[in-house]
């Protein structure tokens, strides 16, 4: 298991910011033991005794974990990964083709885009077909299902669907995506549940991860964690938050809908993300914070971690 540090704002109380990193560590109910284990020193102690508090301290591996001031802490983590030798639960060098049924949450930010060019450059067999639409839930994809022979075609040919919800619907969520993917899909559909900021550990979530059918792609965990970064060499006092959605607005925006592709990437294909800064193409360059190239490499570096440490899915 790998160490490694992330600078994030303090979420709460000192105290608490310090219980919600050492609640950050955990890697998922699924998640073999000891890739839970918290790891606790002296150190954290000390952390909380502001007389032995350093100030401004640089951490370093294997030092524990520090605040550094009431505004930010430090903390060290763990690589979440996926249980040794786990594969795709698909066969990845067949032809499949998977659509993403949501709405503005994936389709404003245009994470189908960037996960089909994702496939693309990788190389993979992967055809993706959108089904997002502003201000739908699946109630009305279901909707359409029903009532349109056409709407039907791409369900019936899909191996692999992606689910996304948002609204006060989560009551029939559930039911809906069971009736679309036994009355209107293959027998075999892989089928994923992506959870956004918006979705809760409500009794949607128990019943998708009960049901053997269905997997869960938690990226509303991750974007917890991502809206919690500092960024290097950015102006006043912004949270992360704002750089990752539409200014005075709750929809991710485009930097969000990439690092959310790269997520789905690795959730799918059970890899890590391993686009480095200078790979990225100038117009996703200028959408990374901070004024100089080294914060942006620094700030890119550490969206990164969040997203290849992720969280464990079943």
């Amino acid at each position: 298991m790998k160490k490694i540090y992330i600078k994030i704002r303090a979420c709460a109380t000192i105290l608490g910011a310090l219980m919600l990193s050492m609640g950050l560590l955990a890697c998922g109910a699924n998640q073999d033991k000891k890739n839970e284990e918290v790891i606790i020193d002296q150190s954290i102690k000390d952390a909380l005794d502001s007389s032995k508090r350093p100030n401004g301290v640089e951490v370093k591996e294997d030092e524990g974990v520090y605040i550094g001031g009431d505004e930010e802490i430090f903390r060290i983590s763990t690589i979440c990964t996926e249980e040794e030798g786990a594969e795709p639960l698909f066969d990845t060098t067949e032809p499949k083709t998977m659509i993403f049924t949501g709405n503005s949450l994936l389709n404003t930010p245009q994470t189908d885009r960037y996960f089909k060019k994702l496939v693309e450059e990788k190389g993979n067999p992967l055809t993706v077909v959108s089904e997002l639409y502003n201000g739908s839930n699946i109630k009305y994809h279901l909707d359409w299902l029903e009532t349109d022979e056409d709407w039907r075609i791409p369900y019936a040919k899909a191996d692999i669907i992606l689910f996304q919800e948002y609204g006060g619907y989560y009551d029939t969520t559930y039911e809906n995506i069971c009736e679309i993917i036994d009355n209107y899909c293959k027998e075999n559909v892989l089928v994923y549940y992506y959870t956004t900021e918006f979705d809760s550990k409500n009794d949607l979530i128990d019943k998708i991860t009960k049901d053997e059918r269905m997997h869960v792609i938690d990226y509303g965990t991750v974007m917890e964690k991502l809206n919690c970064l500092v960024f290097e060499g950015v102006e006043g006092d912004s949270s992360a938050y704002e750089y990752l959605h539409q200014k005075n607005d709750y929809h991710p925006n485009m930097l969000n809908g990439f690092l959310a592709s790269a997520y789905i990437y690795n959730q799918l294909y059970k890899t890590s993300f391993d686009y480095t800064y200078d790979m990225l193409d100038d117009n996703m360059k200028e959408k990374i914070p901070g004024e100089t190239d080294e914060d942006k490499i620094m700030n890119y570096n550490m969206m990164l971690e969040v997203i290849n440490k992720g969280v464990t899915q079943k």
